[in-house]
């Protein structure tokens, strides 16, 4: 993205600090009209001081994403108005206690809410909030639950770590069930806790359970650790259940000097996705990640559409935090409009899709089953095949 065009979108943000887009249908006979807060960390406190921007002709790293899937809901706000859909989309720097205290309690309150959330802290704050005044919020980020209860009115898009260990063990089940299969994890608490979602799916799935060897390493484990446990003859499938990145990168590089004896599946984190997987220190392995988000391999001709229309503008390309803000503001204002006496009866409804096929489903805690839904939670997980860097293949 070009910097002066970063800039005027950030001096725009300065002086508006709440920026409205209002949309009027084309519709004679509709008079209700969908409301919809973003919530945003935009970090407008941290560049500007008395007025100014700070950072010269650049931005800062930790602005930038927020600030693409801001762009994402302009472009997603004006094709909600091209069809005619009666809507009113309000984004809110929810750095500013002030605005999202105004957004949550004025009198003309949003009828749904999507939120960024930067920590489970602010989870909760946000949805105490948005229960108090019966409004649907949907987690648009990480983390996903932050460990909440008894919050029907909760949405989460990305799909929490329980769910993408149960995908991934349903996927082997099918995909990979007579493969040479290894599990390697390191030790702590936040390993030990994926195993626990992963001895759980095993526990609770149906068929023949898996048969892989199980295998603990350390962070400064040897190259030859692992050749004792490939397989010449046939495919071997590793599973990384940590989500130490650096032990994940480790493990690739390690795979990748055994290359070409053996022929290799490596099934990472969620994290995996932003792996630089076309450097020569990870080729010829075939990476696997779970993710609740697609774009292209979605709908080719509305990735085409959007990438488009942000050239047009920024004179680059989207990235993915571009799609997801279109996607997610495209989707939730489009059923909001359509059911909003039903919301959460329809958020899985076909018509609004865009690029992924949300399944979202109540979940309840043992704490709470029986007695009330906790939240609603997607549990579609794609999983992205990448050999080289290059995506070949989303199943």
């Amino acid at each position: 993205m070009l910097k002066n065009f970063r800039f005027a979108i950030l001096a725009a943000l300065l002086l508006a600090n709440c920026l409205t887009f209002a949309q009027k249908s084309w519709a004679s006979d509709s008079t209700s009209v969908a409301t919809v807060g973003v919530l945003l960390p935009l970090h407008l406190d941290s560049l500007f001081k008395a007025g100014s921007y700070r950072y010269g002709n650049s931005i800062p790293k930790f602005a930038i994403s927020n600030l693409e899937f801001y762009n994402g809901v302009q472009l997603a706000a004006d094709s909600l108005r091209q069809e005619g859909i009666n809507a009113r989309i309000e984004v809110v720097d929810s750095r500013n206690n002030a605005a999202v205290r105004a957004l949550f309690m004025g009198e003309n309150k949003p009828h749904v809410i999507i939120g960024v959330v930067q920590s489970a802290a602010e989870l909760k704050l946000l949805t105490d909030l948005a229960a108090s005044r019966n409004i649907p919020f949907v987690n648009a980020s990480y983390p996903n639950d932050g460990g909440l209860t008894d919050k029907p009115n909760l949405i989460i898009v990305n799909s929490t770590l329980r769910t993408h260990c149960t995908s991934l063990y349903k996927y082997l089940q099918r995909n990979h069930s007579t493969d040479n299969l290894l599990l390697l994890h390191r030790n702590g608490s936040a390993d030990q806790r994926l195993m626990g979602y992963i001895k759980e799916a095993e526990t609770n799935t149906a068929a023949i359970k898996l048969g892989w060897r199980r295998t603990v390493l350390n962070d400064s484990f040897e190259v030859e650790t692992l050749l004792p446990y490939l397989d010449s003859t046939t495919t071997n499938t590793l599973v990384v259940a940590s989500l130490d990145d650096d032990f994940g990168k480790k493990v690739l590089r390690t795979l990748s000097s055994y290359r070409p004896k053996y022929k290799i599946n490596v099934f990472g984190m969620p994290t995996w996705d932003e792996f630089p997987l076309s450097r020569s220190e990870y080729r010829g392995i075939d990476v696997f990640y779970s993710t609740a988000f697609i774009t292209s391999s979605g709908n080719l001709n509305v990735f085409r559409s959007v990438s488009e229309k942000f050239k047009d503008i920024a004179k680059s390309r989207p990235s993915d935090m571009v799609f997801r803000g279109f996607e997610l503001s495209y989707r939730f204002t489009k059923t909001m409009a359509a059911h909003p006496d039903a919301f959460n009866g329809h958020l899985n409804d076909g018509d609004a899709r865009v690029f992924t096929d949300f399944k979202f489903e109540p979940v309840q805690s043992k704490a709470s089953a029986g007695v009330s839904t906790d939240y609603y939670e997607n549990k579609r997980v794609y999983f992205v095949k990448k050999t080289d860097g290059l995506i070949k293949g989303v199943y």
